[in-house]
């Protein structure tokens, strides 16, 4: 189990595992905002980067977040609100 599914399934099994339909809305709501902290941080990191191979995967790790980010955004508009 990667680090991340791990922290995912902790914070899950700590807030109770939200009842289906509701599951799929908590869980792209995450996704989404997980995503845009990884996305701020990159583009943060950036500005401060000097090392050009540095630079390049944070460059090519950016485009990759911000397409996931993107299809979380569309998945996320089509679960329901509350």
């Amino acid at each position: 189990m990667t680090k991340f599914s791990y922290s995912l399934f902790t914070y899950y099994l700590k807030s109770g595992w939200p009842k289906f339909p509701d599951f799929d809305r908590v869980y792209t709501n995450d996704m989404v905002k997980d995503h845009q902290k990884v996305a701020a941080g990159h583009q943060k990191e950036q500005g401060q980067v000097k090392d050009p191979q540095l630079m390049t995967y944070l460059d090519n790790t950016l485009r990759v977040v911000q397409s996931h980010l993107r299809m979380a955004k569309e998945i996320k508009s089509t679960t329901t609100s509350p």
